[in-house]
């Protein structure tokens, strides 16, 4: 299930949040998980992308920011255009959550304003896509949101109301194309950001 975590409520997650206090504890956390995912956007935008962001829906660079994220770095788009837009995960992260079914999948997002829900997340596979929607949009504040991948997500099969089953999670996971996250969440312009994208 995805939600905003406050408090902190899993052992990942506090995992999470002392590796932000002390930044330091990042590499060697990786050295004794190496099949820990982490992005955390400190020394650039590490190969994300940002889908949609255009009249055309072309896919174009986020822009780096060492100052703003929810400690340390982020991503930024600045929404010029009125089409929907996402962040797109670089091929490293899609070729990796092949391995990662019943993992964690956790995310900062913040925007300057929202007045729009929808999916919050896409799993593209070969023949099944799988949304998320959260319950709640992110606000002007870091949001950090958790969702396990697995069939208690609920994750949503084909943009239908069908509940996707542990087979169907897993086949996407399997044969996935893209990830994405959504970073736009009004009608007009706006400012999204993006940081401390894990998977444990």
């Amino acid at each position: 299930m995805l939600f905003p975590i406050v408090p902190i409520r899993t052992i990942c997650t506090k995992i999470v949040y002392l590796l932000l206090i002390f930044p330091g504890a990042c590499n060697s956390y990786l050295r004794l998980n190496p099949n820990a995912i982490m992005y955390n956007f400190d020394d650039g935008a590490q190969d994300w992308r940002v889908e949609g962001n255009s009249i055309t829906g072309a896919v174009t660079n986020p822009k780096f920011d060492s100052n703003k994220g929810n400690l340390g770095g982020c991503l930024v788009v600045v929404d010029d255009a009125p089409s929907l837009w996402f962040f797109s995960a670089p091929a490293e992260l899609v070729k990796k959550m092949a391995s990662c079914y019943g993992k964690a999948f956790m995310f900062d997002i913040k925007v300057s304003s929202a007045d729009q829900r929808g999916n919050t997340i896409i799993l593209q596979g070969d023949k099944i896509q799988l949304t998320y929607s959260a319950a709640n949009a992110p606000g002007p504040t870091w949001t950090t949101y958790y969702v396990k991948l697995d069939e208690t997500g609920p994750w949503f099969k084909n943009a239908s109301a069908t509940i996707a089953t542990k087979a169907e999670v897993q086949e996407v996971l399997q044969s996935l194309q893209k990830v994405l996250i959504r970073g736009d969440y009004k009608g007009g312009p706006d400012t999204g950001m993006l940081d401390n994208v894990w998977v444990q």
